[in-house]
């Protein structure tokens, strides 16, 4: 593919919520054209990444029926990313914790993510973009260490321009972002700056937010438009535990490997309610124990995230009185993001 001039899309800003389930995506587009109409595009895939051992798997990935996408850095090691490492049954390298953000598996992920806008909002003829903003998240825990900020942003070099610049190398061919602004949110409180949040603050002055996760599930408190610093916390409690347990179950009935997406569909099947019912008490326990103080002055209970996805037709008012899974949830973050 032959070098492109670079094209200067306005209004375009983008969210990224890198989560050790799936990479979020959420773009925001304005039309000048059409007197200022917002447009957006969502897209996901999984958090899976593995190293390309060899020319031979190389080339068997790229010219293959599924055209896999190859991620390189600098001509150096080349890795395949997202939902063919699961079809192939790979190692996914991608690690749980700290080890996580500052490893070069986040960074493929990043590129992923980036590679989705170009493929399918920029278009296939252009290698070089300019973007008015990218949004990214972190764990509050994480978002507060200077060496894995600075490693993330390391990602991004800056131009004589003064705008940050990511490159990558898809299947050989060189592309270029120009970022005019970055940002790092802190994971769910990107939700607050969406039209969904920000209409319940319309209703109630006391919003409790809950972020379920893969393997964390993030919780703060909105009172007057303000979140509440010391109800901010993070549990170590999300919906892997469960995939796995139908996983086991899945593969005994069947003798053969079954991957997580089929794991996460089948967890919606009324045979597994019990499951995510049981999984639900535990995760919402465990926040009304840190929230104990404040539970009688919240007014409304929002879930987010990609569990919420699993937990939205369960009856669960007892414990919880006026308790919603926002439309959209899962993409909550990665939209909020895009408002750097």
């Amino acid at each position: 593919m032959s070098d492109i001039k670079v094209e200067k899309l306005h209004n375009l800003h983008v969210g990224i919520d890198v989560g050790h389930g799936n990479v979020k995506i959420a773009v925001r587009k304005t039309l000048k054209k059409e007197n200022g109409r917002t447009t957006w595009f969502f897209d996901k895939f999984p958090s899976y990444v593995t190293l390309v051992s060899s020319e031979n798997d190389y080339m068997n990935f790229i010219t293959n029926d599924y055209l896999y996408d190859v991620i390189t850095f600098d001509g150096n090691i080349k890795y395949l990313y997202g939902n063919p490492v699961m079809r192939e049954n790979k190692v996914n390298i991608c690690q749980r914790g700290k080890r996580f953000f500052v490893s070069d598996a986040y960074k493929v992920l990043i590129a992923g993510a980036l590679d989705v806008v170009m493929k399918h909002v920029v278009g296939t003829d252009s290698t070089k973009v300019t973007i008015n903003s990218l949004g990214l998240g972190l764990p509050l825990t994480y978002l507060k260490m200077v060496d894995v900020v600075e490693s993330i942003k390391s990602y991004f070099a800056k131009d004589e321009s003064d705008r940050h610049v990511f490159t990558y190398n898809r299947n050989g061919t060189d592309y270029t972002i120009y970022i005019k602004e970055l940002g790092l949110f802190a994971q769910g409180a990107g939700a607050l700056f969406t039209e969904e949040i920000r209409n319940q603050l319309k209703k109630y002055n006391t919003l409790g937010i809950i972020d379920i996760g893969q393997y964390t599930t993030d919780y703060f408190i909105i009172k007057d438009n303000e979140i509440l610093l010391d109800s901010v916390g993070t549990e170590e409690h999300g919906i892997y535990e469960m995939i796995n347990e139908v996983r086991n179950e899945i593969q005994k009935e069947r003798g053969t490997l079954v991957n997580e997406e089929l794991c996460r569909q089948s967890l919606l099947e009324e045979k597994f309610r019990g499951m995510r019912t049981a999984k639900a008490i535990v995760i919402l326990n465990a926040v009304q124990g840190r929230w104990v103080n404040y539970l009688p002055d919240i007014e409304k209970f929002v879930i987010i995230g990609g569990g919420a996805e699993l937990i939205k037709d369960l009856d669960l008012s007892g414990m919880l009185n006026n308790m919603e899974v926002l439309h959209n949830a899962e993409y909550l973050n990665a939209k909020g993001y895009t408002y750097v």
